[in-house]
């Protein structure tokens, strides 16, 4: 008998956190010293998404780019979550 395997694929979708929704969120790409690897990058995505108010849009080498509320996050917080990576965040724009 032949065994058949069925491989399914999940796709997850993040919404923002119910306390954002209707804020107005601010784009900032920063960058980030001292990442060299993917090991890096996930360091550097679970320190930032403890900041309540900030969201993740993307994180690579070297940068990421965030939405956030201002009215919560600045970026001596999001230096400060960096800083706990073990990185340091160069500038915010």
């Amino acid at each position: 008998m032949h065994q058949m395997a069925i491989f399914t694929h999940t796709v997850f979708h993040i919404e923002p956190h119910s306390h954002m929704q209707g804020r107005t969120m601010k784009t900032q790409e920063l960058t980030i010293e001292g990442m060299s690897c993917g090991h890096c990058v996930m360091h550097v995505k679970k320190e930032l998404s403890k900041l309540s108010g900030l969201t993740i849009e993307n994180i690579e080498i070297g940068k990421a780019r965030v939405q956030i509320d201002e009215s919560q996050v600045n970026f001596e917080r999001m230096a400060k979550a960096v800083e706990e990576a073990g990185y340091r965040l160069v500038s915010a724009s």
